[in-house]
Formats: C-alpha cells, structure tokens, sequence
C-alpha cells in the first residue's frame, strides 16, 4: 500500500510539473504572440508612413513640374526623329556632344582636355538646344548648344552662349 501511495505521489506530482511546465510555455507563447503581433503593428505603420511619404513626394514632384518626367520632345518630334532613323534621341545627342570637344571655347589648363565627360550633364532641353557641362579636371564651364540634325544623321552644332566657373 504504500508503493501505491508513493507511487500516486510521485505521478501527482510529474502531473504537477507537467502542468506547470505547459502553464509556463503557453504563457511564454502567448507573450512571444503578443511581440509578434506588435512587430507586425509597427511594420503596418511604417508601411503606411512609407506610403503617405511616397504620396508627398508624387504631390510634390507634380506641383514643382515633375522634372523627372521632363519629355524634350513631342510626339510628332520623336516621328522625326525616327524618320531619321533615330530610335534614342538623347543618348545619339549625348553621343555625338560628346564626339565634339572642339565645340568647347574654354582652353584646358595644366595638361588637361577638354571635354563632355559626364553624359548626365548633357541636358538635350527640346529638339533645338542642348544644356551641357564641360571640364578638363581643374576648371569646368557650361554650354549652351543649339543644333539640327540632316536626314543622313549629321548634325550641326551652333555655340549659343558660354559661362566658365
């Protein structure tokens, strides 16, 4: 009798600690639940300030005339372009600039040349003028372009204005 009463103690109390044990875990997975959940709350509202941020930004590219979206030419000067058989106006603008350091008035100075090296500084502005920046490593200036382009793809540039930094 007392092996069964020992026995019934000791499996009263591995039940005890058996509980306890799960207590404990589903208090711990409720708890890890509740972290989640609030992880998940705050990536819901980062989202969310992303979003009203990227909204601002469109607003505000709209309202300051979108310059990213700036389109040189129309639709009937792209035709022309393509009659020319010219597919990307820009880059053959930038291109053929860039073919042309002799446009620059500027002298280069301790054993630099002259050129357009940034393509990115070559602004075509309309299917007239071009924007540019030149520079040799030590002294740079910028240049406005206006140009035409004959059937045969030549193009003929003529220096509107000049301003050396």
């Amino acid at each position: 009798m007392n092996v069964l009463k020992i026995s019934i103690g000791i499996l009263a109390g591995i039940l005890v600690v058996l509980l306890v044990i799960i207590y404990l875990s589903v208090q711990n997975m409720q708890e890890l639940q509740g972290r989640l959940d609030n992880c998940h709350e705050e990536v819901r509202q980062l989202e969310d300030q992303l979003d009203e941020q990227a909204a601002e930004l469109q607003a505000g590219d709209e309202a300051n005339g979108n310059l990213v979206s700036f389109k040189p030419f129309s639709d009937y000067e792209l035709r022309r372009f393509e009659e020319k058989q010219i597919i990307e106006p820009i880059s053959f603008l930038r291109d053929r600039l860039q073919d042309r350091p002799d446009l620059i008035p500027t002298e280069a100075v301790l054993g630099g040349t002259m050129n357009f090296y940034d393509r990115e500084a070559i602004h075509v502005l309309n299917d007239k003028w071009v924007f540019a920046t030149y520079e040799d490593g030590h002294i740079m200036g910028q240049i406005l372009l206006g140009y035409s382009i004959d059937d045969d793809q030549s193009i003929e540039w003529d220096v509107i204005d000049v301003a050396e930094k």
